[in-house]
């Protein structure tokens, strides 16, 4: 497999591994009442092995407990932007809006 020059890790991200100046790879996580799988969806994320990357969750106006949940998967290398119910391309674009 060709290398393609990115920086990896023997072991994946860890909730206690210091945030990055600057990441190399943004993932934008939209959501709306998704309270049941958003910390599985966040995790999946924050596991990988390549960890120069940022997560960056938008809750597009939930109203069940998708905020308690994230809150609880407090991690450094993630930023949690709440916004008005717009749908999931205004959740994307805020997203997009908010990469370092």
């Amino acid at each position: 497999m060709a290398s393609l020059g990115l920086q990896q890790h023997d072991s994946p991200a860890t909730l206690t591994d210091p945030p990055l100046t600057t990441p190399t790879v943004s993932v934008v996580l939209p959501t709306y009442n998704r309270a049941d799988t958003i910390g599985a969806a966040i995790r999946s994320v924050l596991c990988q092995s390549f960890a120069a990357l940022e997560l960056i969750v938008v809750d597009d106006g939930s109203t069940d407990n998708t905020s308690e949940v994230v809150d609880a998967l407090d991690d450094p290398h993630s930023r949690y932007h709440v916004q008005a119910n717009r749908g999931a391309s205004a959740a994307r674009n805020a997203g997009i809006a908010e990469v370092a």
